[in-house]
């Protein structure tokens, strides 16, 4: 045997023999082992637009967005809720965000990962990676602008783009004004507004700042157009009264209004 091999293995050798004959363990071994689990990240200590319980009045012309007046340039980053291992992580993002100098963040909602029949309730479980109202209340807390992108599609390289699995049982396009994929869609979107209206800018209620309506759709045809259109309409009337967008593939100019 190597001579620094044989010296590790002598080494390991008498610490076991320590552990079981009931001697003291060297300070730091003893020190892992008895470590009590990590503490939960602290809140950072930041006041902002987004979570000091104001309402504010959110508006952009060709310069920038602006809130009350002020110009506000958005440096935000992506996260995708649904990959991170736990809800505690979360926050620790957010701070590694704000760490680095960024104001936002960019959320795409996994409709998919939230229902996961035809017609079934919809799951925002407290305290798991489905705790939609949990994820948006830390965004604020750590002084992050959220900008939030529920789709119904949204790519985002997941499975069916983030539609639920069921929907392959359809015959016809998935974004389209099928009457049974648009009443699912605007299920999905009424159901998520549920949340996001109580988190938004201008209701004082959390740092909502922007919503995207569905994501990167390839034509602006009348049928699109229409689809598009209901969405936003029901978006509109759960009361979201932040500015809406639409991801525009390849910056096409589509859905101009």
């Amino acid at each position: 045997m190597p001579r620094k091999l044989a010296k590790r293995a002598a080494t390991l050798a008498a610490v076991v023999g320590m552990a079981l004959a009931g001697g003291a363990l060297p300070i730091s071994v003893a020190q892992a082992a008895s470590a009590a689990p990590p503490a939960k990240y602290a809140t950072a200590d930041i006041t902002f637009p987004g979570n000091d319980g104001k309402p504010h009045k959110v508006t952009f012309d060709k310069n920038s967005f602006m809130v009350d007046g002020q110009r506000l340039n958005v440096w935000s980053g992506e996260i995708h809720y649904w990959r991170a291992p736990d809800v505690n992580s979360w926050r620790d993002l957010f701070q590694k965000m704000r760490a680095n100098g960024y104001n936002a963040v960019s959320l795409y909602f996994f409709w998919g990962l939230h229902q996961s029949k035809e017609g079934g309730p919809f799951d925002f479980s407290k305290g798991t990676i489905k705790d939609l109202d949990l994820l948006l209340t830390m965004a604020q807390e750590e002084g992050l602008y959220v900008i939030a992108r529920p789709g119904p599609y949204v790519n985002a390289e997941i499975s069916m783009g983030g539609l639920p699995a069921w929907m392959t049982n359809y015959s016809g396009g998935l974004r389209t004004t099928d009457p049974k994929v648009l009443a699912a869609s605007k299920a999905w979107l009424h159901a998520f507004d549920q949340i996001a209206s109580k988190h938004l800018v201008t209701k004082g209620g959390g740092s909502v700042l922007l919503y995207q309506v569905e994501n990167e759709l390839l034509s602006d045809n009348a049928a699109r157009g229409a689809f598009l259109k209901s969405l936003v309409s029901q978006v509109k009337s759960d009361g979201i009264d932040v500015p809406l967008f639409h991801n525009d593939y390849g910056l096409g100019g589509r859905f101009k209004h």
